[in-house]
Parts: structure tokens; sequence; C-alpha cells
């Protein structure tokens, strides 16, 4: 009898004590502008089929590669990586691009840290059956700036239009 009791309280605690909040020490910080690559990587890892779960998505420091992984959906409703994940998934990013990377998206919720990104499942998750013009859109309600050039290299250059200087 005394088994019976102490098996049930141990697994009502276990069973209490699970969390689903998303883990938030390997999240990126500070504003980002998301290039035209980028918002086509983003696209493909959020968007597919209901057997393809988005898993992890990086972005290395400066900000011009990415590392994504998904993996086949068998029947789980939702997933979301603990840390042990994410930190496997960020070494392996920072040994193939050479500089530290950052969690930008654990499976489909956006986690980077703009100031703006409420970073919670409910608010800022995106939905697997978007299309891109709504994926622009929920980016730009967190906070983020889609920009139309391809790498971030080339979003510090300056174009002048014909007038200038001209009063």
């Amino acid at each position: 009898m005394k088994k019976k009791i102490f098996f049930t309280i141990f697994l009502f605690f276990i069973i209490c004590t699970i969390s689903y909040a998303v883990p938030n020490n390997y999240n990126g910080k500070g504003s980002i502008i998301i290039s035209k690559n980028m918002l086509e990587e983003l696209f493909e890892y959020f968007v597919g089929p209901k057997s393809k779960q988005p898993e992890i998505f990086l972005i290395s420091e400066d900000k011009s590669n990415f590392y994504k992984t998904s993996f086949r959906n068998y029947g789980q409703k939702s997933f979301i990586n603990g840390s042990g994940g994410i930190k496997r998934h960020k070494l392996k990013c920072e040994r193939k691009f050479k500089q530290n990377c950052n969690l930008f998206a654990n499976a489909r919720v956006i986690v980077w840290d703009n100031g703006i990104n409420p970073m919670k499942k409910k608010t800022s998750s995106i939905k697997y059956n978007l299309t891109k013009e709504d994926l622009v859109i929920s980016l730009n309600e967190l906070g983020f700036e889609i920009s139309d050039v391809n790498n971030a290299d080339e979003q510090n250059i300056i174009k002048l239009d014909k007038n200038f200087g001209k009063n």
C-alpha cells in the first residue's frame, strides 16, 4: 500500500514539473535585418508538409550564414528542443562557420530577442501553411525588418539617387 502511495505522489510530481517553456540560453539578441536569402531559408524551414517538423534555425554572428535542421514527425503534435539539443546543434554550427551562432527559431517558435518579439509559444509561433507574404507579415509583427538585399555584406552599401547633391 505504501509503495502505491509513494509511486502515485512521485508520478504526480514528475507530471507537474514538466515545463513547456522555450529555453532561452542560446537565443540571439538585438536587431536583425532579414535578408532576401535568409527569408528564403526561413520560408523553407517553416513551411512544408506536416510530416517534416522544423527543429533548429541558427544564425551566425555575422548574420550571413544559417544552420537549420528538421526531422520526420511521426505523429508528435508539437516539439520544442531542450537546451541539450540546442547546444549540440549550436556547436555544430560554430564548427561549420568558425564563429558564434545564435538561435533564431526553436521548432516553429521565433526566439530571437529583438525587444519587440514576446518569445512566447502562443504569440511567436509560425504556422506551417503560410504563404511567403504571410511569413513577411508575421515577421514584421514580431519586429523584424525585411531587406530586398541578398546578403548582410551588401546591406551596408549606400545607394545614391540621381538627384543626390542637387538643390
